[in-house]
């Protein structure tokens, strides 16, 4: 299994050839990415803490959200987006130029 995806280049919003995820630009499709997305999907619902304490699980401090919202709030909330991602995955999640990457479906 090659460490990084082939893209076809002519195309506007590429897609990797490995798992079919769409890509923008020149954003490669690592390793990592391919596990951090895989572990996003396996996640039934993303958990907001309102408040930012997540040990406060009380009803009214927790709202689920989707992960393109999570994203979007990334330096403002607090979302248990970050679940079994590794410290390098969260590094990476963490990055701008990373998360200008993305896409996502509006399925």
């Amino acid at each position: 299994m090659p460490d990084r995806c082939s893209h076809k280049s002519n195309e506007l919003y590429q897609t990797c050839d490995r798992c079919a995820i769409p890509l923008k630009g020149h954003i490669l499709h690592d390793a990592k990415t391919h596990s951090i997305i895989k572990k996003w999907k396996s996640q039934d619902c993303f958990v907001r803490h309102v408040n930012g304490h997540t040990l406060d699980n009380r009803k009214d401090n927790l709202r689920v959200v989707s992960l393109k919202d999570a994203i979007d709030n990334i330096s403002t909330w607090t979302v248990d987006w970050c679940i079994d991602l590794s410290g390098d995955e969260l590094k990476l999640v963490q990055s701008d130029a990373w998360r200008k990457g993305l896409i996502f479906s509006t399925n």
